[in-house]
């Protein structure tokens, strides 16, 4: 989803580890999204105004990839999910932020990275301010100047979506 790409594809997503499958964050609600999905108009319960045109986006973790150690709630890959509202209809579509780290363990096809309750000194490289965590883009999705920008809490590098 981000404009780096010249295509989208699913993107499969590995199971959480043992060690994960008691955490309370990665369970119920918090459970992991395995699929970039697109669905085209959904079934409503009730009606949707017909002026109600636009887009609502979300953006949080969702990691693809179990880390070694312990998890934390915010070690997830930036996933942006958006619901677009037009004319009495809804669909909907969920894709990965496409950052640097997340490239990289693709390409590797494992987590490359500690989640953040783990000493980051072996991870591979960090974010623009030199710490070696993992710059996920998980945590907000703003508008600005015209664009619709992923961020991560530790003021990470910012990825234009599309």
């Amino acid at each position: 989803m981000t404009r780096q790409d010249d295509a989208l594809v699913a993107v499969p997503r590995t199971g959480p580890s043992p060690e994960q499958d008691e955490n309370p964050y990665t369970l119920g609600v918090f459970a992991p999204v395995g699929d970039e999905i697109t669905a085209e108009d959904l079934r409503v319960v009730g009606t949707i105004p017909t002026d109600l045109n636009g887009l609502y986006l979300r953006n949080g973790p969702n990691r693809r990839f179990a880390a070694p150690g312990r998890y934390h709630m915010f070690d997830g890959d930036g996933m942006v999910h958006a619901i677009h509202f037009e004319n009495g209809r809804a669909s909907y579509r969920n894709r990965y932020v496409r950052t640097r780290a997340f490239r990289k363990e693709s390409a590797a096809g494992h987590a490359l990275w500690t989640g953040l309750m783990e000493n980051p000194k072996d991870n591979p490289f960090g974010n623009a301010h030199g710490l070696n965590i993992k710059d996920s883009a998980n945590t907000d999705v703003i508008f600005h100047q015209g664009l619709v920008v992923a961020t991560w809490y530790l003021c990470g590098t910012p990825y234009g979506l599309d």
